[in-house]
């Protein structure tokens, strides 16, 4: 059995023994699936780095699955504290694991990475961090500047007069904002512009009903 496959194995066999209530039997292989992806985000050593000597390697995947079930569980717990239905919490679960796994495993965040496997940050920190804390302070400047330009596009007194429970909020992840239409879901192109649409999605300006968080987004 190779390293990552007993690495996976052991990811999988926390969700039984998790304090937590692991869910229903879809539940708990939904749960197995994320935690072996959440394991080999957070393993940043391959066995073939160290072909005379795998310690490292071994030692890195036991450590990124400890840390993997420490986030998943969180990110369950959180979820069921966020959502009343079985819906929500199903996609603010999935959701907040699929930003998490990428986030961790972008090298821009090496330092927090290392800082969770450490035990420095733990799995309930990491959940309740919004998406700005998982950015560069240039890409963090940028996206302020292009916030602060868009909200000076729109009026203050905007009414958000509709809501769509896709929507996700990128600042603390609630589930279901409300929303008005900045752009409708087609464009004229080509020469005969008059006649012609492309079905481009709407592009919204969001309010999030939790923490107030505004952004916008294309392809509703």
């Amino acid at each position: 059995m190779s390293l990552m496959l007993a690495s996976a194995t052991r990811a999988k066999q926390t969700v039984a023994t998790s304090e937590s209530d692991p869910g229903s039997a879809p539940d708990i292989l939904q749960r197995q699936k994320a935690l072996v992806v959440l394991a080999r985000c957070l393993c940043q050593v391959s066995p073939t780095d160290s072909p005379g000597v795998p310690w490292n390697a071994v030692w890195a995947e036991v450590a990124a699955a400890f840390c993997a079930r420490g986030i998943e569980a969180a990110a369950w717990d959180q979820a069921h504290q966020s959502n009343s239905s079985a819906e929500g919490v199903q996609r603010w679960y999935r959701g907040k694991l699929r930003f998490l796994a990428a986030a961790l495993s972008n090298t821009d965040n090496a330092s927090m990475r290392d800082a969770a496997l450490c035990g420095q940050i733990s799995g309930s920190e990491l959940v309740a961090l919004g998406c700005d804390a998982f950015l560069s302070d240039v890409k963090l400047q940028q996206r302020k500047k292009d916030a602060a330009a868009a909200m000076s596009s729109v009026s203050v007194l905007t009414r958000f007069e509709f809501r769509d429970e896709r929507l996700v909020c990128p600042a603390c992840a609630a589930s279901g904002a409300r929303y008005t239409v900045l752009r409708e879901p087609w464009a004229q192109t080509g020469q005969w512009a008059a006649r012609t649409r492309k079905d481009l999605g709407k592009h919204v300006l969001a309010e999030c009903a939790v923490c107030g968080e505004r952004w916008q987004e294309s392809g509703l």
